[in-house]
């Protein structure tokens, strides 16, 4: 092992949060799902969007730049493509 992906043999731990987040998006449009680095956020709203929903991040070099180039737009697509489930990191105020 080269040590590139220490993680790749670490269990994933259920998360109590999950179903909360499910009933949450069935009648809101917006769930933060917030937390330390690698604390597993991506992997646990990948496993949400496995059921039903769009997984999108910014971290994608296409999706930024849609996104950049034309917000609203944007935005407005992702109804198009069925339920978004959106990423978004590194966010600081």
């Amino acid at each position: 092992m080269d040590g590139s992906d220490v993680n790749s043999f670490q269990p994933m731990y259920p998360r109590w949060i999950e179903s909360r987040i499910r009933e949450e998006l069935s009648d809101t449009r917006v769930v933060l799902l917030a937390g330390p680095r690698q604390s597993g956020k991506t992997t646990l709203a990948k496993k949400v969007a496995e059921q039903g929903a769009t997984f999108l991040t910014l971290d994608d070099p296409t999706v930024l730049s849609a996104a950049k180039h034309d917000p609203v737009g944007f935005v407005r697509g992702l109804y198009w493509i069925g339920p978004p489930l959106m990423k978004f990191s590194g966010l600081r105020n």
